[in-house]
């Protein structure tokens, strides 16, 4: 590898786990079938059993190729730094005479990357194995890396300069690859258009010409349009996906500087002191308030001494004052005005959100009060 990338952090990576589907059309625009790519966080157990956060990378499409059909598909894991930990990878075409299907497999083990191939023509199956040294495989681009890659690219809006990486032809040789920027190009769907960036990808095979394919990124990642150079058909979106965007950061509020706060100086602080001293109320309760004392004071306490504690009797429905002390006498009761209790006297509040006329208290057994 040649140059230098500098791989997604975990807030970039995030951006990346999406999946996307692409229509496949001949060069006269008729569909002929669906790719399909699918990135997403995943779990990796190796060798040893040992289980590790990855990459998640499944590819497929299904379609027909001059009237044959044909499809291949994609499955690999790679670490948050594009090193690769397992690919397995299927292509087939059905041919009327000689069905073809090719499949190839990459494994990392130990210090090592195993590549099982397998070739399979009408009845006839070949297969080979090979491997390389893992310290010689720096800078390798598999597959699946090479999905991840791309929409880093398109988020940076960039691609190295003198990018070269090592890669596989499609024999499952060891050859190398670079990326080019082509530029920006607005594209259109239906009636929406978005500006994509183009880069091209080709694989120099050591034996067979170079290999190249143009991917059309939106600004998000997601992939517009792959067009392989020499092919006569191409994938592309049916529809204008909804762009992804990096969540910015809110502007924290404004931080005012605490203030102590001088009650007494503060009228309508003092006046509310002045008030809660004046009624007297009870120590507050852990229940929950009931409906006809939860937007008044406390009520107040009866009063007491050996002359009424006894004697004391209310006149209303229940609470702790009666629900509503108004002018209604009890069965046995006689009237007394407040003013005859001193100070021991209700707070004047009930459920009619008001404060009514002073109310009179029934007293069982004591002299009425003078007027």
């Amino acid at each position: 590898m040649s140059s230098k990338v500098h791989f997604p952090g975990m807030e970039e990576l995030q951006m990346l786990f999406f999946s996307e589907t692409l229509a496949i059309i001949s060069d006269t625009g008729e569909p002929q079938g669906e790719l399909t790519i699918q990135v997403e966080r995943g779990k990796y157990k190796d060798e040893l059993g040992i289980m590790s956060h990855c990459v998640f990378v499944h590819a497929f499409s299904r379609g027909f190729l001059d009237k044959t059909l044909s499809g291949n598909s994609l499955l690999g894991y790679v670490s948050r730094t594009l090193e690769l930990m397992e690919q397995h990878s299927q292509e087939f075409i059905k041919f009327l005479i000689l069905p073809m299907e090719r499949k190839m497999s990459l494994l990392k083990q130990d210090d090592q990357i195993v590549i099982r191939r397998s070739i399979k023509e009408g009845e006839e199956v070949k297969t080979g194995t090979s491997s390389f040294p893992w310290k010689a495989m720096k800078g390798f681009i598999s597959e699946a890396a090479n999905m991840v890659l791309l929409r880093v690219m398109a988020w940076r809006h960039m691609v190295p300069n003198n990018a070269r990486f090592l890669a596989l032809d499609s024999e499952g040789k060891l050859c190398y690859c670079t990326y080019e920027a082509l530029g920006v190009q607005t594209f259109q769907v239906g009636r929406q258009q978005a500006e994509v960036f183009i880069v091209e990808q080709t694989v120099h095979s050591t034996e067979g010409i170079p290999m190249a394919c143009q991917f059309y990124l939106l600004p998000d990642g997601h992939l517009a349009k792959r067009v392989q150079v020499g092919s006569p058909g191409c994938c592309i979106i049916s529809k204008m996906p909804v762009l992804r965007e990096k969540d910015e950061d809110e502007p924290q509020p404004q931080q005012f500087e605490k203030k102590p706060l001088v009650w007494e100086e503060d009228l309508e602080l003092f006046s509310r002191f002045l008030e809660r001293k004046t009624w007297s109320p009870s120590p507050p309760s852990t229940s929950a308030p009931s409906p006809c004392t939860a937007r008044r004071p406390p009520a107040c306490a009866p009063p007491t001494g050996p002359a009424l504690s006894d004697r004391w009797t209310t006149c209303g429905t229940p609470g702790p004052l009666g629900r509503e002390l108004g002018p209604r006498a009890g069965p046995s009761g006689r009237w007394a005005r407040p003013e005859a209790l001193g100070s021991q006297t209700p707070c004047g509040f009930c459920v009619n959100k008001r404060p009514p006329p002073p109310p009179l208290l029934c007293l069982k057994g004591l002299p009425q009060a003078r007027a």
